[in-house]
């Protein structure tokens, strides 16, 4: 049974990002403390990469010291906070637990926008070889730590036990709004992720989704 005094919900943004980031970071801390979760945002970033490549090393990090973690971009929102996500998503699996996507169903096509990760040696074996894969640190899209790991799932072996990936409404839902979707956010989902749109769109939605108090 895991002590959720062991468990981190963890997020970050760099300055670029915090127009979302300050609004969204409010909720996540709500969540965290509704259910007894350790919280943190992590706001000092390198210059030298981007802010989504440094969250391999941020999540390691957090791993030391913490024994559950769940990881939320800035741009995602807690909507359904009632949502236990150490017993209804992650349930114990010693790795990762991602969703898909947008539509796809193959395992090997997940987003890193929110997962959970459990502190254990075949975890940090994970996050190790994603960071050698060093030249992803330096593309201008938006997959750097994303197709960093999914690069070392692709190698096949452990990582097939290590990584599990969960329909795409589990941990990425997004809305209409956002993106046209054949499953999209809907009330009562855990996370709604305002992805791949301008933050000034982003801060418009925000008050759209955030849940009433």
């Amino acid at each position: 049974m895991i002590d959720y005094r062991e468990c981190l919900v963890l997020t970050g943004y760099d300055d670029k990002m915090a127009s979302i980031g300050d609004l969204t970071v409010r909720g996540k801390k709500k969540y965290a403390e509704r259910w007894g979760f350790d919280f943190k945002c992590h706001r000092d970033y390198s210059p030298d990469t981007h802010p989504a490549w440094q969250k391999l090393g941020i999540v390691r990090n957090a791993l030391l010291s913490h024994k559950l973690v769940l990881w939320l971009d800035a741009d995602i929102l807690v909507t359904n906070p009632d949502v236990d996500f150490v017993q209804e998503i992650a349930k114990e699996h010693m790795g990762f637990t991602f969703s898909y996507d947008w539509e796809f169903t193959d395992p090997d096509l997940f987003t890193s926008c929110a997962f959970t990760v459990m502190s254990c040696p075949r975890s940090f074996r994970f996050l190790d070889e994603a960071m050698k894969q060093t030249r992803f640190s330096v593309v201008t899209s938006c997959t750097w730590d994303q197709e960093a790991m999914r690069t070392v799932n692709r190698m096949g072996g452990e990582w097939a036990e290590t990584v599990r990936v969960l329909p795409h409404r589990e941990l990425a839902s997004v809305p209409t709004e956002v993106q046209r979707s054949v499953s999209p956010w809907q009330p009562g989902d855990f996370l709604c992720h305002l992805g791949g749109i301008p933050n000034e769109w982003r801060v418009v939605l925000f008050d759209k989704f955030t849940p009433e108090e």
